[in-house]
């Protein structure tokens, strides 16, 4: 089996499928996504080893549906909040499946940022972007309660701060606070990631001691 033979025929594939593609209005890199996700699972086939079952399935997925919404089957645009939530659930299955303590976190953050893109781009974004505080603040409460809890106490704390600026940010939205958001916007995520920190801060502080 000469190697060079095989690259060279999977250019030349590649090559054309895109150009074929295009004719449609496709994305070269949506092309050469889905065939990188064909070629992971193909060798799934060969050697049986999940991680290439799962970025086979990740690459697959994530450019099916952008090639999807390119030829207008797809209303509604997923494909970013689809990648973070499929990344979301790679980081989970290690964190299970290897014991990566560790990758609970972008296990957990991941979906959630991956969610609030698909509100985003679907809905109105005046009265879906306090969400990311609420999803990012459930996703600490989860991170908590699954990896920390008699541990350590900061993705609690991390958890209830973001779910307070959620229900703040949507209280000023609907006017139940009389304030002008937009005199505000500069301001809501500095104080998000400052607290936030400070909080992780703290609480390494206080392991020292």
């Amino acid at each position: 089996m000469d190697r060079k033979n095989i690259f060279l025929g999977g250019i030349l594939v590649f090559l054309g499928a895109t150009m074929f593609l295009k004719n449609f209005n496709i994305n070269p890199a949506d092309t050469f996504l889905l065939l990188l996700g064909i070629y992971f699972l193909y060798l799934y086939s060969i050697n049986k080893q999940q991680p290439h079952f799962i970025i086979g399935i990740i690459a697959t997925t994530v450019s099916g549906i952008s090639i999807l919404n390119h030829i207008n089957i797809f209303n509604i645009d997923i494909s970013g909040g689809v990648f973070f939530i499929l990344l979301g659930t790679l980081f989970l299955y290690l964190y299970y499946n290897k014991s990566m303590t560790g990758f609970i976190l972008p296990g957990c953050l991941l979906p959630s940022v991956g969610i609030y893109t698909i509100l985003v781009n679907n809905l109105n974004e005046r009265y879906a972007w306090p969400s990311i505080f609420l999803l990012l603040g459930s996703a600490f409460f989860v991170i908590y309660f699954v990896e920390y809890m008699h541990k350590e106490n900061w993705p609690l704390l991390a958890g209830i701060f973001l779910f307070g600026m959620g229900i703040l940010c949507y209280a000023m939205v609907y006017g139940l606070i009389n304030i002008d958001i937009s005199k505000l916007n500069n301001l809501i995520w500095p104080a998000a990631l400052m607290g936030v920190g400070t909080i992780i801060l703290i609480n390494n502080l206080r392991k020292r001691k």
